[in-house]
């Protein structure tokens, strides 16, 4: 009896697609061996290789496009970095002193974002809430006096029947 090892292999990091019969592995290995392309090493790649030769560019950051950087502006580079954190520096400073003068309740966001990283003033929010509340009450109120009066005929003269001594006087 043969084990699913022996029939089935498992690539990459699992889930149901990264299940290959033993045919499928061998077939592609077959095919690797026959790839002429794929064996042939260009000279870009060798030159490249070569662990004398000085780096044009040097890495910086969490890699990207935009991290990239002449090595023999290294430290033209450093100098500009420092000059923007400190105008990021000031800049949040003064954005900070705004938002803190500031007399409306706000949220905030802190972190990556995601719904775990936002935080409130929740008694300054409910008293926000408690008072747009009145206000909308109070508005209502006074359109529906202002439509049942507007909607109500005034009513008419009343007229008492008394005595003919009142009348005749």
């Amino acid at each position: 009896m043969s084990s699913s090892q022996d029939v089935y292999r498992r690539v990459g990091r699992g889930g149901a697609g990264n299940w290959y019969s033993k045919q499928e592995i061998d077939d592609a290995d077959k095919a690797k061996l026959e790839d002429i392309e794929a064996q042939k090493q260009s000279n870009a790649t060798a030159a490249s290789d070569n662990p004398n030769q000085a780096a044009a560019y040097s890495r910086a950051g969490r890699g990207g496009a935009g991290n990239f950087y002449d090595a023999k502006d290294a430290d033209e580079a450093r100098r500009r970095e420092r000059e923007d954190s400190k105008r990021t520096v000031s800049a949040l400073a003064a954005a900070s002193s705004a938002a803190a003068t500031s007399k409306a309740p706000r949220a905030g966001l802190s972190g990556r974002g995601g719904a775990g990283n936002w935080s409130t003033d929740q008694a300054a929010l409910a008293a926000a809430a408690e008072e747009r509340e009145r206000r909308r009450r109070d508005d209502l109120e006074a359109q529906v006096l202002q439509d049942v009066d507007a909607g109500l005929a005034p009513p008419p003269a009343a007229y008492r029947h008394q005595g003919r001594e009142v009348e005749e006087k």
